[in-house]
């Protein structure tokens, strides 16, 4: 979450599901009507595995979306 907060481009599993931060504070899996939580409802528990994120810089992420390796 503090990734997100710095504004990193934070992502999980694929391009396809960022994650992000809403304006009310909760941060999300995804874009859409399909975007999950990005905890459980405890807020502590994940929505994937730890090693399932990952976080690209502008320069890794303007490169793979320019390929569409996504």
């Amino acid at each position: 979450m503090d990734a997100v907060d710095r504004g990193e481009s934070v992502y999980w599993n694929s391009l396809r599901y960022p994650v992000h931060k809403d304006r009310l504070g909760q941060y999300y899996i995804g874009e859409g009507p399909g975007m999950i939580g990005l905890t459980w409802a405890d807020g502590a528990n994940l929505n994937g595995n730890l090693e399932e994120f990952f976080v690209l810089d502008e320069g890794e992420r303007t490169c793979w979306i320019n390929d569409t390796r996504h």
